[in-house]
């Protein structure tokens, strides 16, 4: 009669013992996994980028956008060691290079570069935008700030924005302001500015700004214009146009001399400034949002990108993506005010 000799196998009669060591085994096939999926994030973070970037721009090659998101690529390409290409996907304000990217894969590879009228207002004043702005895109932060400037002709009979409120008033017609376009930030600017200031002002849109508000207002057709602080200072220096105020928290390091909407009474919107930032595809792992951000940090270090970015009116800012969130949240707030206050319907 034979007998197999062999490891006893030793089973537990007690059910809480079976219980807990089956809980045992779970807690730590689980630990291994958790710690697996954090090296490998960890590791893709590490290796990013693995081929080459792109930064997607709403608008023309040559315009301020372009040349400051030009500038930023070429100083993440030398810190890469990869290329990190421009792509232009120019039309319908942004829609087609925003839908673009909220389509890309999100591996990071893939970068919206724009701006807050661009990703904050359009989806506000446009019924017929196909992306969320806010469910499809991970922000990863502001790079570059401007400033509006609110400009009159050089012989306008009024130097202040109170002064030009009053003129404004005592017209039985009104005054005409004029903008880049219909639900335009600027557009809303004016809308607002004559709400709190008691005033009449009526919209004028320009397709060609520049020119067609300053031969207006040179003709004494147009009582002002919102402009953006570059074209202010350019203009205001060669004694065409005098600069009424600029938008923001504090004085333009472009306009030193002009005061703030809010140093003049008008508080809280007109703080908003114009910006360009950087949005990620839903999706991309956080590590791999934070190796991008602070990449583009570093990349606004290089003097060469301060040179570039400030000689296009805008100052540099090194931002985070939860400042940005923060931020995008507290602005988009301040937009659906400004567009409830002055009745302004979607498109």
């Amino acid at each position: 009669m034979g007998h197999t000799s062999g490891p006893l196998l030793f089973i537990p009669r007690c059910p809480e013992i079976i219980v807990m060591s089956v809980r045992h085994m779970l807690r730590n096939a689980l630990a291994v996994l958790a710690a697996t999926l954090t090296g490998a994030s960890a590791l893709a973070a590490a290796s990013f980028p693995t081929g080459p970037v792109r930064l997607v721009v709403w608008t023309a090659p040559g315009s301020s956008i372009d040349i400051s998101a030009r500038v930023v690529a070429e100083a993440l390409s030398q810190q890469w060691d990869k290329p990190v290409i421009v792509e232009n996907r120019v039309g319908a304000s942004g829609v087609i290079a925003t839908k673009h990217v909220a389509d890309a894969k999100p591996d990071g590879h893939t970068l919206l570069v724009t701006t807050n009228s661009g990703h904050v207002l359009n989806p506000l004043v446009r019924a017929d935008i196909p992306f969320d702005p806010e469910r499809d895109f991970t922000p990863l932060g502001v790079f570059a700030e401007g400033q509006y400037a609110f400009v009159a002709a050089a012989d306008a009979p009024y130097s202040n924005l109170n002064e030009f409120l009053e003129a404004a008033r005592q017209s039985p017609k009104g005054m005409a302001f004029g903008s880049p376009g219909q639900g335009t930030a600027m557009h809303l600017f004016g809308d607002m500015l004559g709400k709190k200031g008691g005033a009449e002002l009526i919209h004028v849109p320009y397709t060609n700004m520049e020119v067609g508000s300053l031969t207006d207002m040179m003709d004494g057709a147009l009582g002002a214009a919102f402009w953006t602080n570059l074209s202010a200072r350019t203009h205001s220096e060669a004694g065409r146009i005098k600069v009424l105020a600029v938008s923001g928290d504090a004085r333009s390091r472009v306009l030193p001399d002009v005061p703030t909407f809010s140093e003049q009474g008008f508080e809280n919107y007109f703080s908003i400034v114009p910006w360009i930032g950087l949005f990620l595809p839903d999706g991309v792992p956080p590590e791999t949002v934070e190796a991008i951000s602070a990449g583009v940090n570093a990349a606004l270090d290089d003097p060469k990108v301060q040179r570039t970015v400030q000689d296009g009116g805008f100052d540099l800012r090194k931002d985070s993506p939860a400042a940005f969130q923060q931020r995008l949240q507290e602005e988009r707030k301040k937009w659906r005010e400004i567009i409830q206050e002055t009745g302004f319907s979607p498109t």
